[in-house]
C-alpha cells in the first residue's frame, strides 16, 4: 500500500483523483453488499414465503370452488332417487304396470308383435321385470308409446331400442320398433328376507 501511495504521489492530479474514486466505489459497495445481503436474502425468504402462501390460498380456494357445484350435484342426485323409490311400485301393482304397457301399445294403434316377460332380477333394494316388446307402426306413434310408458305410474326404463323394417302400407311408412322395457317395483318382506345382499329383517 505504502509503495502504491509513493507512485500515485508522482502521478497527475487527474489521475490521482480517479484512482481514488474508483477506490472509494469499490469499498462503499463491498461495504454495501456486506451491510445489504442478510436483508435481501431475509427479503427473497420472505417473498418465498408470501408466493406459497398465495399459492395455498388460490388451491383452497380453487378446491371450494369445486365442492359447492359438486354438493349441489349430490343432493340434485339424492333428491332423483328419492323421487324414483317413490315411484316404485309394490309386487302385488307390477302386474298391472306390465298390463298398461300393454294396454298403451294397443291404445295408440300399434300391432304389438311381442311382449315377452323375462326372468325377474331381484337386487338389494329393488326388482327389475324386464320384457321384450316388439310392436309395428308409424315412427310418431312409437314416440307416442315410449312417451306414453314414461307417464304411466311406476318406474320402467327402456333400453336397446332398435327401429327395422321400414315399409309402406297404403299411405303409411310403418317400421318395426324393439326393445326391452324393464318395470321396476319393491323387495317384498319374503324377498328382503332371502335377499343375499341385505341382513335379514331388514
Amino acid at each position: 500500500m505504502g509503495s502504491m501511495l509513493d507512485t500515485l504521489i508522482g502521478k497527475p492530479r487527474r489521475q490521482r483523483l480517479v484512482f481514488w474514486f474508483g477506490f472509494l466505489f469499490i469499498v462503499v459497495t463491498l461495504a454495501g453488499r456486506l451491510l445489504l445481503y442478510p436483508g435481501l436474502m431475509e427479503y427473497r425468504t420472505l417473498s418465498e414465503k408470501a408466493s406459497t402462501s398465495e399459492s395455498t390460498i388460490l388451491a383452497e380456494h380453487l378446491v371450494a370452488s369445486r365442492l359447492d357445484p359438486m354438493k349441489a350435484d349430490t343432493a340434485r342426485l339424492n333428491l332423483q332417487l328419492r323421487q324414483a323409490v317413490s315411484q316404485l311400485t309394490d309386487k302385488s301393482q307390477a302386474d298391472d304396470l306390465l298390463q298398461n304397457i300393454s294396454n298403451s301399445a294397443q291404445n295408440i294403434g300399434l300391432e304389438l308383435k311381442l311382449f315377452q316377460r323375462k326372468e325377474e332380477r331381484i337386487g338389494s333394494q329393488y326388482v327389475e321385470i324386464p320384457v321384450a316388446i316388439s310392436v309395428s307402426g308409424t315412427f310418431q306413434e312409437v314416440q307416442i308409446f315410449f312417451d306414453s310408458v314414461n307417464r304411466l305410474p311406476g318406474l320402467v326404463t327402456i333400453d336397446h331400442i332398435s327401429l327395422s323394417n321400414p315399409r309402406h302400407i297404403e299411405t303409411r311408412l310403418v317400421i318395426q320398433a324393439d326393445c326391452l322395457m324393464t318395470a321396476h317395483r319393491l323387495l317384498s318382506p319374503e324377498e328382503r328376507d332371502v335377499s343375499p345382499t341385505l341382513p335379514k329383517g331388514k
